[in-house]
C-alpha cells in the first residue's frame, strides 16, 4: 500500500473538515418498505426511459419497468413486487426545483422477485458481453455523476493498454456511504474489480482511498490479500476536496492532466466508483439489477445520522424518519454534500442513483443568497479552482452575455465543485452562474449543429435535383438523336405532324357535309 505525497496533488483544492459522523461506526441500516415508489423516467445524464408497463399491471422485483431511451439512459427494474398506479409528473430531485414525469409503483408488500438473468462466468467475460449485461442491468455510476456505465465500458472498449482507478475518495464533507460499503463489502468490490479487469484487458487496477479512512484503508488492504490479485494495488491519497473527481484523482495518482474536451481513457485511465463495481458484480454473477443504493442521512438537523440501505424510488422522508427525525435545527435540505449538494424544497423527492447523500443544515450552516455583493477581483477563485479556470473572467463573460466567449475560456472544463463559491468574500453564487451558462452554451450548440445538419441536408437535395436535370436533359438528347439521326430530323417531324393534322381537318370537313345533307 502506497502513499502518494502532496508533490503530485492537482492545482488548488481545499483542505475541508471532515464532519465524518459518529454515525458511520455502525452498520448501514435497512429501511422499512415505503408506501409507495417513484421512478424518475428522466436522469441526469440522458434521455428518459420509456415505460413498457402501464396503469394496473402488477410487476414483480427487479423486473424492467422502463427501457432505455438511447445509449445515455438507463434502464429501471422494479425494487420489489408492486402496482404500477401509472405515470405521474412529481417533484424530482434537480438544481432548479423542476418536476418531471415518475413512474409510481405500490408495494404489495410480498416481496415476490421475477427470475434473475442468467449468471455469467467472471473469468471468461468479454467486454461486448459485459457491457450487455451492464445496460440490462440498468447500472449508472454512483459515485455522483450517474453516468450510464454500460456508454462509459463500450467507449473505453476499443483503447488498449488502460489502467482501472477504483474510485474510494470521499472527500465531500458529511457523505460516508462509500465509506461504509468499503469496511462492509471490500472483498465483493474487489470481485467486480477483477471482472472488469478480465473483460478490459487491463494489466492494472489501483485503489484510491484518503488517508483518514483507516477502516475503509484496512478493509480493503485485507481483502487485497484475501483475494491475492498481483494487479490490484491499494494507494493513499490525501484529503483535499475535490481530489473525488475522476479528473482529479487521475491527476493525483500519474501527474498527467485529463485534456479539457477529452477522457480520462484518453490518457490510459478508466474511473469506476466502488459502489459502481459492486453493483457490476451483483449483475454478472447473481443476475440482479440496481434496484438499491446506500445514501448517507446527516447534518445538524438530524436526530440520529447514519447510513440506509434504500430501495430507488423511496421518498426522503422515509430516510429522515429512519434517522430519528428532524431536530429544531433543520432549516435547508440538500441532496448530496454541501459543495456540490442540490437545494430541495421537499422531502418527498424519491432516491435516485445519484442519491448519495441527504444532508439536513441549521439555520447558521446555510449561507443567505441575500448576501451577494460585487466582484473586487480578488483572485481567490482562480486558487483554488481544480479545473485551473479563472472563475472571474468566467463570471465577468457571463455578466456580460458573452457566452461564446466563456466558452472559449474553457467554462465546459468547470466541475462545478463549489470551491469558487466557499472562498468567494463577496458571497457570489459563481456556480449558478456557471451552470446558467453551460446549459446556453449546449443549447446554442446544439442549435448549430441541427443548423449546421439543414444545411447539410439542402445541399444534398440541392445537388440531387441538379444532378437529376443533368441526367434528364441527357436523356432528353439520347431521345432525339435515336428518333431523327441527321439535321433534318426536325424537318421530318413537323411534316408528319402537318400529315397529321391535315388528315384531321379533312376529316372535320366531311362530318360538316354529312351534317348538311341530313
Amino acid at each position: 500500500m502506497r502513499d502518494l505525497h502532496h508533490s503530485r496533488k492537482f492545482h488548488g483544492g481545499l483542505k475541508l473538515d471532515g464532519h465524518k459522523q459518529e454515525s458511520t461506526a455502525e452498520m448501514v441500516r435497512t429501511l422499512p418498505l415505503p408506501r409507495r415508489l417513484l421512478l424518475p423516467l428522466a436522469s441526469q445524464a440522458g434521455r428518459a426511459a420509456i415505460p413498457v408497463v402501464k396503469a394496473g399491471d402488477r410487476v414483480l422485483g427487479h423486473q424492467e419497468v422502463a427501457r432505455p431511451g438511447n445509449d445515455r439512459s438507463c434502464s429501471l427494474h422494479a425494487p420489489t413486487s408492486a402496482t404500477v398506479i401509472g405515470i405521474q409528473c412529481l417533484p424530482v430531485p434537480h438544481p432548479g426545483g423542476l418536476s418531471g414525469d415518475c413512474l409510481v409503483l405500490e408495494p404489495d408488500g410480498r416481496e415476490e422477485f421475477a427470475q434473475s438473468m442468467p449468471s455469467l462466468d467472471p473469468a471468461n467475460l468479454d467486454m461486448a458481453g459485459l457491457v450487455q449485461r451492464v445496460r440490462d442491468a440498468g447500472i449508472a455510476g454512483l459515485g455522483g455523476a450517474v453516468f450510464p456505465t454500460a456508454h462509459k465500458l463500450a467507449t473505453a472498449a476499443s483503447r488498449e493498454g488502460l489502467t482501472l482507478v477504483v474510485n474510494g475518495a470521499e472527500c465531500e464533507p458529511y457523505i460516508s456511504c462509500d465509506d461504509m460499503l468499503m469496511r462492509e463489502q471490500a472483498y465483493e468490490i474487489l470481485l467486480g474489480t477483477r471482472i472488469l479487469l478480465n473483460s478490459l484487458g487491463a494489466a492494472t487496477a489501483i485503489v484510491a482511498i484518503e488517508r483518514d479512512k483507516h477502516q475503509a484503508l484496512e478493509c480493503m488492504q485485507a481483502a487485497i490479500e484475501r483475494l491475492g490479485d498481483e494487479r490490484i494495488r491499494l494507494e493513499q491519497i490525501f484529503t483535499i476536496y475535490p481530489a473525488g473527481g475522476e479528473r482529479q484523482l487521475v491527476q493525483v495518482l500519474s501527474g498527467k492532466e485529463v485534456p479539457e474536451n477529452g477522457l480520462p481513457t484518453d490518457i490510459g485511465y478508466l474511473c469506476q466508483n466502488v459502489a459502481t463495481l459492486l453493483a457490476i458484480y451483483h449483475a454478472v454473477v447473481h443476475g440482479r439489477p440496481l434496484v438499491s443504493r446506500i445514501t448517507t442521512v446527516t447534518g445538524s438537523g438530524i436526530a440520529r445520522p447514519g447510513n440506509f440501505l434504500a430501495l430507488l424510488g423511496t421518498p426522503l422522508s422515509v430516510l429522515t424518519e429512519a434517522a430519528g427525525g428532524y431536530t429544531d435545527r433543520a432549516s435547508r435540505l440538500i441532496m448530496g454534500g454541501p459543495m456540490m449538494g442540490i437545494a430541495l424544497a421537499s422531502d418527498e423527492v424519491p432516491v435516485v442513483k445519484a442519491s448519495n447523500c441527504v444532508l439536513v443544515l441549521g439555520a447558521d450552516e446555510a449561507r443567505s443568497s441575500g448576501e451577494q455583493m460585487p466582484c473586487i477581483r480578488c483572485g481567490e477563485c482562480e486558487q483554488v479552482c481544480p479545473a485551473q479556470l479563472q472563475p472571474q473572467e468566467l463570471y465577468w463573460r457571463i455578466q456580460g452575455k458573452d457566452i461564446a466567449g466563456a466558452d472559449e475560456l474553457g467554462l465546459g472544463a468547470c466541475i462545478e465543485c463549489g470551491c469558487c463559491d466557499l472562498v468567494c468574500p463577496s458571497h457570489i453564487p459563481l456556480v449558478q452562474h456557471y451552470r446558467y451558462a453551460k446549459a446556453r452554451a449546449r443549447t446554442a450548440r446544439t442549435q448549430r449543429e441541427q443548423s449546421e445538419v439543414a444545411r447539410q441536408r439542402f445541399e444534398t437535395r440541392k445537388q440531387r435535383l441538379e444532378k437529376e436535370a443533368t441526367r434528364r436533359k441527357q436523356r432528353l438528347e439520347e431521345k432525339r438523336k435515336t428518333r431523327t439521326p441527321g439535321e433534318q430530323a426536325p424537318k421530318a417531324i413537323k411534316g408528319e405532324i402537318d400529315a397529321i393534322l391535315a388528315r384531321a381537318e379533312s376529316k372535320r370537313q366531311d362530318g360538316k357535309q354529312g351534317d348538311g345533307t341530313s
